[in-house]
């Protein structure tokens, strides 16, 4: 896999964190077109995945962020 940038690795860690992203449930990372453009991005690198306008961590995303010493 692609390595992640540093802003995709705190964008990965907030969606671990909340396990849920979708509009106006709270969180953007700036704003939501943007998210939403992070969120498409890790469906698909298999780091998410969406039913129904929600974007849902995957158990690729968790051990992604193992590897990164200050992520989750």
């Amino acid at each position: 896999m692609r390595k992640l940038g540093s802003v995709q690795v705190d964008v990965l860690d907030a969606l671990v964190r909340y396990r849920c992203w979708y509009m106006n449930c709270g969180w953007n990372w700036t704003t939501h077109r943007e998210t939403k453009t992070f969120m498409d991005r890790f469906v698909e690198l298999r780091l998410a995945r969406a039913r129904n306008g929600r974007y849902y961590p995957t158990a690729l995303a968790i051990e992604v962020l193992k590897e990164k010493p200050d992520a989750v």
